[in-house]
């Protein structure tokens, strides 16, 4: 009887595993296919450019390499506008006496082309364009470590505010650090004292939310996704706008970065690659790129680069 309970359960257990393979294995195939319907993309940032994810054959190819930069230039945050047609980055350029200064630019999706829109004598870091496609708002004047004013450039007048001063925000690495609001009245960003904050770009009025980092307004406008910690790697969590409560997702430990889908259904989990390959490869650069069925509660890898954890989804 003893074996026989034994073999029981041991039956249970394959059966088990079987049926969470078979449920990852249809999380991934119901989100390539709606990617593949929805014309969704990826962009990465590799040593060596900017490289694109497509959904047909669940890996990256490359977009943008650094031939548009001279050799101290980096390049940072690169994010889909709305459309899809266009790339805004920012290119960080460093001179021989070690002096940093930013451009902001956009890359045509269709025939490679660049557009620099602005130029800064201070580094920018976080540039993101509005719902509406006619501001960008962005990270610069660092002073301290981790420490930046936050800025929003017009498109069409082709000025520039400073929206919080003083270098009164957290910005740090290859993160979001600030974000709009779907209805592009509103930007959430960290205080220095560590809270998620939300402004309104228009009135200026401040709300205060709670202890978190890098904030991620929902698709709807109703949540954000935010990290427990500013150094990395971090528990990602979710905080309701509505009821004031705060989840934590069972995505496990070593998470980079975390971002929505566009439908608000998914995340895209960024990790450093533990497996015992890259780690015998001594490769710091490993990523692993995940996505997590949020109703499911369930997580399937999607692909593997050498790179930065930065990754925009659109």
């Amino acid at each position: 009887m003893k074996y026989l309970t034994a073999g029981i359960c041991m039956l249970l257990s394959v059966l088990l595993i079987s049926c969470s393979g078979f449920g990852s294995q249809d999380i991934l195939k119901r989100f390539l296919d709606d990617c593949i319907e929805k014309q969704r993309h990826m962009v990465i940032v590799q040593l060596d450019g900017i490289k694109l994810w497509d959904p047909k054959i669940n890996d990256i190819k490359p977009l943008l390499n650094n031939k548009y930069m001279q050799p101290h230039d980096s390049i940072i945050s690169p994010s889909f506008c709305i459309n899809r047609e266009k790339l805004l980055f920012s290119i960080d350029k460093i001179n021989e006496r070690g002096e940093a200064s930013a451009n902001l630019a956009f890359l045509s999706l269709k025939d490679g082309s660049s557009d620099v829109v602005y130029e800064s004598k201070n580094r920018i870091v976080s540039p993101i364009l509005s719902p509406n496609n006619n501001k960008i708002a962005f990270l610069s004047e660092y002073k301290r470590e981790n420490l930046y004013s936050l800025f929003v450039y017009d498109l069409s007048s082709k000025g520039v505010m400073k929206l919080i001063g003083n270098n009164a925000l957290y910005g740090y690495g290859y993160n979001y650090n600030i974000s709009w609001s779907p209805d592009g009245t509103e930007i959430a960003y960290t205080d220095t004292n560590g809270f998620l904050n939300i402004i309104n770009i228009e009135t200026k009025k401040n709300t205060k939310l709670i202890k978190g980092y890098n904030p991620l307004f929902s698709p709807d406008g109703k949540q954000i996704l935010f990290a427990d910690d500013l150094y990395k790697p971090y528990t990602p969590l979710i905080y309701d706008l509505v009821s004031k409560q705060t989840r934590k997702l069972k995505v496990g430990s070593g998470v980079y970065n975390a971002i929505w889908s566009p439908d608000g259904k998914y995340l895209i989990i960024v990790k450093m690659d533990s497996s015992l390959k890259n780690i015998l490869k001594l490769n710091e650069w490993g990523k692993k790129v995940y996505v997590y069925d949020i109703a499911e509660k369930e997580k399937t890898e999607l692909f593997k680069f050498d790179g930065f954890e930065y990754i925009d989804f659109k």
